[in-house]
């Protein structure tokens, strides 16, 4: 049970390059940097960092950090999910970062739950924009859901679900 890392075999692909892969129960610290294939047939905690180059394959499933908030809250570059319980009548803002400080590609889900008259606002930080050219997109009504993702220039709105 563990890691193991294996060179890629003759065939199939990868000529030279080195799989990662765990069983069982593996808990890396710091940071695993993958260039190929990364593989888990089990739990993985990973405390830190993972870079993979190549590709990631799960046989199982994905935690993915979720934190709730009751007022103005700025996304940490480790948030996954914010879940805003929005009960009263005001404007409360989730605050995007800075672009320069996460990967391309990074992905950010902002849920409202709250049943309040007021809005949740997902803004950007200056000089960032939402890809219409706007710093703000706003989360009106109970079980809202958006999806942020950046480019590298600007942060999007992937996804987008009212219930």
């Amino acid at each position: 049970m563990g890691i193991t890392f294996y060179p890629a075999p003759s065939t199939g692909g990868g000529g030279g390059t080195t799989y990662v892969n765990l069983t069982g129960s593996a808990s890396p610290t710091g940071t695993l940097d993958v260039s190929g294939t990364f593989r888990t047939n089990g739990p993985a905690l990973i405390t830190g960092s993972m870079n993979i180059s190549g590709t990631l394959n799960l046989n199982g499933s994905m935690t993915l950090k979720v934190r709730t908030v009751t007022s103005d809250y700025t996304i940490k570059v480790n948030d996954d999910y914010i879940v805003h319980g929005q009960s009263g009548a005001s404007t409360l803002t989730i605050t995007l970062p800075l672009i320069s400080a996460v990967p391309v590609g990074r992905i950010f889900v902002v849920k409202r739950v709250g049943n309040g008259a007021g809005t949740v606002r997902v803004s950007t930080t200056s000089p960032n924009t939402l890809e219409v050219g706007t710093s703000t997109f706003d989360l009106l009504g109970q079980a809202e859901t958006a999806t942020f993702y950046s480019d590298g220039t600007y942060w999007y709105v992937g996804a987008y679900l009212a219930l």
